[in-house]
């Protein structure tokens, strides 16, 4: 359950969230004047119905937050407003309060000449890890990313080597003995010509010998053993 100062807090952070209109671009628009040739410029009349919310993370340091855009009604109304989800650990999931720690701004930027239309002024998108960036430009640019593809699977495969978690479950793997499929058993004949017997361990051999042929012994027991 919250307490009435986590309460307070959000509602005063929920305030003021930046807001952003559910359409791109929240510019003034110039209309001409029937009556004159100037420009009349107006604002647009978008509610704003997103905010910028953080979704609560713990590291080795702590928490911290990432913002994202989200609904400014999936925030707040309803069972399952964000506001009152919890993490496993009991701490909040997401939050309005800009927490002391935010994940920092990517800065690896896209490869993709046009995205964010950046052929006409734009900005290319940047991203926070290589992963995310390759994901981005398969999602986003599938011709950039099959021209690439070879480069990009090799930086995978070097993101995966980097996991320690994965190192851990390639170790356990390789430590566990796969049996051959064409590898057979091990057989021993008996090196008396006319005894057809054999074993699959030496000592069963030995044994063999001992009894069966020994001097004096029986050469009638000449029945196979598996």
């Amino acid at each position: 359950m919250s307490t009435a100062t986590d309460i307070a807090l959000e509602t005063e952070a929920l305030a003021r969230a930046e807001k952003l209109a559910l359409e791109a671009g929240e510019k003034e628009i110039a209309l001409p004047q029937e009556s004159g040739g100037e420009a009349q410029f107006i604002p647009q009349s978008i509610d704003p119905q997103w905010m910028i919310a953080y979704k609560m993370f713990v590291d080795e340091e702590g928490e911290y937050g990432i913002p994202y855009p989200v609904p400014i009604g999936q925030f707040t109304q309803g069972a399952n407003a964000l506001v009152n989800m919890r993490r496993i650990d009991g701490g909040r999931a997401w939050t309005a309060v800009k927490p002391k720690r935010v994940a920092p701004e990517g800065s690896i930027e896209c490869i993709s000449e046009r995205c964010g239309d950046a052929h006409l002024g734009g900005r290319r998108k940047k991203l926070k890890s290589l992963d995310a960036l390759i994901k981005h430009v398969a999602a986003f640019h599938p011709d950039e990313y099959e021209t690439y593809s070879k480069y990009f699977d090799q930086i995978k495969d070097d993101l995966a080597l980097q996991n320690p978690r994965l190192q851990r479950i390639m170790a356990m793997r390789e430590s566990v003995q796969q049996p051959q499929a064409n590898d057979a058993p091990a057989i021993f004949y008996c090196d008396d010509d006319e005894c057809t017997r054999f074993f699959d361990t030496p000592q069963g051999l030995s044994l063999h010998r001992a009894s069966a042929h020994r001097k004096g012994g029986s050469d009638g027991d000449h029945d196979e053993a598996a």
